[in-house]
């Protein structure tokens, strides 16, 4: 069951999310003089799609989650929803990272997801409280789908 419905979010992910239009310069995450971590995840995703990022950044990079811009984060989401879900490590550092971005912030984030691609959210996360039951952001996790829309 488990690795049908991974396969079952994959598939999903990439339906529910487009390829275009990619975030560039400023849309992916604010300038900040003298702050090299922003100017690093700027060169590590600008002018990519969210399909083509590696393995390596997304792992090397899972705090860009943190810095994003509201549609950057919207737009980039998928890449690493799916190399979460593919990884399956528990309390891997991009779902950590997933759930930190959205604190504060779940309402702002869910209103920039088509019902589809929200649908893929609550599948992720459902997927990932009853992969790994003690997950280390469960309180944050089931906050997150207590605020997604009821199927």
């Amino acid at each position: 069951m488990t690795n049908l419905l991974k396969s079952r979010i994959l598939l999903d992910i990439a339906e529910a999310f487009p390829l275009f239009p990619i975030p560039h310069g400023q849309d992916l995450v604010d300038d900040v003089i003298g702050d090299d971590e922003r100017s690093d995840i700027r060169g590590a995703f600008t002018g990519k799609s969210w399909n083509t990022i590696s393995s390596a950044v997304l792992h090397q990079d899972s705090e860009a989650l943190m810095y994003f811009r509201p549609h950057a984060w919207a737009y980039y989401l998928p890449a690493f929803l799916k190399e979460s879900i593919s990884s399956d490590e528990e309390n891997d550092a991009i779902s950590n990272m997933l759930v930190l971005s959205m604190r504060g912030r779940i309402k702002e984030y869910m209103a920039l997801l088509t019902p589809a691609q929200e649908a893929v959210m609550k599948a992720f996360f459902t997927w990932l409280v009853n992969t790994h039951p003690v997950h280390q952001k469960r309180r944050e996790i089931d906050a997150i789908l207590a605020q997604t829309r009821q199927d």
